[in-house]
């Protein structure tokens, strides 16, 4: 019975049982949970990956390479087993899977399950941005994973052999998403480090040449598993080509630096000061636990995080995996620190260093039983149909504050009257209109590997009014491309285009979204 219900059991369930009551319509605000489901459907229905777009109206049979078609694949799955329901109980579930590790890691560092609360806390809040069911969660979940296999390698409890696990599961991990290049850079990082220790005489785990040929080794292959996907060199190249892109960080929010000023906003600290401030708690407490140990004792591993905390500067993406890999690390850290030492030396509950021998990376498979047979049991119920609350069918809801629900059946009309049309559409619209409508064509989504530089900076320049805001493109857009429909936000430039303009006549509106139809005619 100990076994069944540890401290990270109940920490799990704990976590769980939140998020599914909070996860109800707040992981479900990302538009490429429309078009990735979309995708998803149409590899099952055609056993094709897809190689052009056949989503919009302005690059229809362009090559479009999707990344991650594993993630699109489970979306499609997910959704035909349960719907949105079955989405809103995967992302709390990976989401409460990665707090009971990050608990884990410090009971078994020493700490007590009490004050596991507060870097579960902390990662929470930190992680706001990425409750979204995505596939993105993948990446997420596997970040974790590649860091606690390299800390535990380097702290001995590791053999470098089982470290080669890492080559499928990068593979895989590239297919569900190309974050995958983060963990392999993060391994590039640690492989590099432990190097130039063994060259100066410092901390590393390498012990002779021949585990600098291994690892080496290792850091080669896991390069070359970016190749293993149904687009081959394409897919890493497309991803390279989003990375250097200037335009992606000034018009797409998730992109955007922590401190630049992007055209027509302020700097995000000053948009979501609490959040930066949670970050910055993160990596505050990582500095305090690395300066409270010998400088001489630190690890490369210990150090990674760094890393992560100038990629979350420049990207606000990245800053919650900084802070999933600062708190992984300070569990690392703790037992090493004077403070640890002392509350250890002293017998305190609160720390104490773990028996010789622990392992610190190790759990038990019947602590698994209890979250499994309560996950399932939520899925049997929702594709059942079974109504149970926040525990089966019909509890996820797309919230109609955040998406034009209330206008589909004026879209769904025009789409009956105008197959093939194309609309005029914010870019947050455009995998709700891809999932909804799909007889129409988008002008826009957020693929921004499809679309490239030029068109996401125009749409950029129109959507904020930046400089080089020119209304006539507007008009030059509803020509070339035959837009016959338009699904804007409510006060913004596009809609006071519109509005103004006599060859539009509004159809319907929510709190948030204006639905406008062209008038025929002079």
């Amino acid at each position: 019975m100990k076994q069944l219900w540890r401290a990270e059991t109940f920490l799990f369930l704990m976590t769980w049982l939140f998020l599914m009551v909070l996860g109800r319509g707040a992981s479900l605000k990302d538009p490429g949970i429309f078009w990735n489901t979309a995708t998803g459907a149409t590899i099952l229905d055609t056993c094709q990956f897809p190689t052009v777009d056949t989503y919009s109206c302005t690059r229809p049979g362009q090559p479009w390479t999707p990344q991650g078609t594993f993630g699109a694949i489970a979306m499609a799955l997910l959704y035909r087993v349960g719907g949105f329901d079955a989405f809103v109980l995967a992302t709390a579930t990976i989401f409460a899977a990665l707090y009971a590790w990050i608990a884990h890691r410090f009971i078994r560092a020493g700490m007590h399950w009490v004050f596991t609360l507060l870097p579960i806390l902390l990662f929470f809040e930190t992680s706001i941005p990425h409750y979204h069911a995505r596939p993105f969660l993948v990446t997420t979940l596997m970040m974790a994973w590649t860091y606690t296999r390299l800390a535990d390698f380097e702290a001995g409890r590791l053999s470098l052999a089982r470290l080669f696990w890492l080559w499928p599961a990068f593979a895989l991990w590239m297919n569900f998403h190309t974050g995958a290049l983060g963990g392999i850079g993060t391994l590039t990082l640690a492989v590099l480090g432990w190097i130039a220790a063994y060259a100066f005489g410092g901390n590393t785990p390498i012990a002779s040449f021949r585990h600098v040929a291994l690892l080496l080794l290792l850091t080669v292959g896991s390069w070359l598993t970016v190749f293993i996907n149904p687009y081959g060199a394409e897919l890493p190249r497309s991803v390279l080509t989003l990375l250097r892109s200037p335009v992606l960080a000034a018009y797409m929010l998730e992109h955007r630096s922590l401190l630049t000023i992007a055209p027509g906003n302020p700097p995000l600290y000053l948009l979501y000061p609490e959040w930066f401030i949670w970050v910055a708690y993160v990596a505050l407490l990582w500095l305090l636990a690395l300066a409270n140990t010998e400088w001489r004792n630190w690890r490369v591993t210990w150090l990674l995080p760094l890393a992560w905390l100038v990629l979350g500067v420049k990207s606000v993406r990245n800053a919650p995996l900084f802070s999933l890999l600062a708190l992984l690390s300070i569990a690392e850290i703790v037992p090493y620190t004077r403070l640890g030492r002392w509350l250890s030396d002293h017998d305190s509950f609160i720390f104490r260093k773990p028996a010789p021998g622990a392992r610190p990376g190790a759990t038990g498979w019947l602590s698994f039983v209890l979250p499994i047979l309560l996950v399932g049991g939520v899925l049997s119920l929702q594709a059942s149909g079974t109504r149970a609350g926040a525990f089966g069918a019909g509890w996820a809801q797309i919230n109609p504050e955040y998406w034009p629900t209330d206008l589909l059946p004026q879209l769904e009309d025009f789409e009956r009257r105008n197959p093939g049309a194309g609309v005029l559409n914010d870019m947050l619209y455009g995998g709700f209109l891809i999932h909804y409508t799909p007889g129409l064509r988008v002008f826009i989504d957020d693929r921004a590997e499809l679309y490239g530089d030029d068109m996401m900076r125009e749409y950029g320049e129109e959507y904020t009014e930046a400089p080089g805001h020119d209304p006539q493109r507007i008009d030059r857009w509803i020509a070339d491309y035959d837009l016959r429909l338009a699904l804007v936000d409510k006060g913004l430039p596009l809609d006071g285009h519109l509005a103004a303009s006599p060859r539009w006549r509004r159809l319907g509106e929510t709190q948030k979204a204006v639905l406008y139809e062209r008038v025929e005619g002079p």
